[in-house]
């Protein structure tokens, strides 16, 4: 008798992590390149997830090479937003992908929307602008978006943007943040691919 072992091939996780402690340094599992293009950033000790956070003033940063991000992925951040009254975009792509920002309205409320998409995303329900620190986690998964803080899923919405291929997943950080934008921690992007 021959027994045999089924083998499967699992989703392997592919990532890229931006830490911050005193630096712009990729310690994830793709290639990839912080370069601050204006503005300033200074690091904190101050409402970190752990070491330091980064306190970015009126920053625009790139990321280099652009990864298409796909159908499956995700976003996530700590932050204490501590200005409710002013615009703060967190993550951008130069007007093709994905914006997350903090609203200047209704007590800072958390805005994920996606260009080319007129309706797609939400502003969450509820204000996240308290001073107080919080992990934020927004989710893309076939069309689907959800916004999950301090790991309760909050908000849901939709893009028709199923597949965010190359040209719609560029990633520029905190850009226009200004210096009283708040501390930002351990940013994560994710991209779950099939091997």
């Amino acid at each position: 008798m021959i027994s045999g072992v089924l083998c499967q091939r699992k989703a392997a996780v592919v990532e890229r992590w931006f830490k911050f402690d005193g630096n712009l340094l990729n310690n994830g599992s793709l290639a990839c390149t912080a370069t601050l293009v204006s503005g300033s950033v200074s690091y904190s000790s101050s409402n970190a997830n752990a070491g330091q956070s980064i306190v970015p003033s009126g920053a625009q940063i790139t990321t280099t090479p652009t990864y298409a991000l796909g159908t499956d992925f995700y976003i996530e951040f700590y932050a204490t937003l501590t200005d409710n009254g002013i615009y703060n975009t967190i993550i951008g792509s130069s007007g093709a992908g994905i914006l997350i920002g903090k609203t200047s309205f209704g007590g800072g409320k958390i805005q994920v929307n996606v260009y080319g998409n007129p309706g797609g995303g939400f502003d969450s329900a509820l204000p996240w602008a308290d001073g107080l620190k919080h992990k934020f986690k927004i989710t893309f998964i076939s069309g689907e978006i959800k916004l999950y803080v301090d790991d309760i899923l909050r908000d849901t919405g939709t893009t028709n943007i199923t597949n965010f291929l190359y040209a719609k997943s560029e990633i520029v950080l905190f850009y226009g943040v200004g210096s009283s934008g708040g501390y930002y921690d351990d940013l994560i992007i994710h991209r779950n691919v099939v091997p």
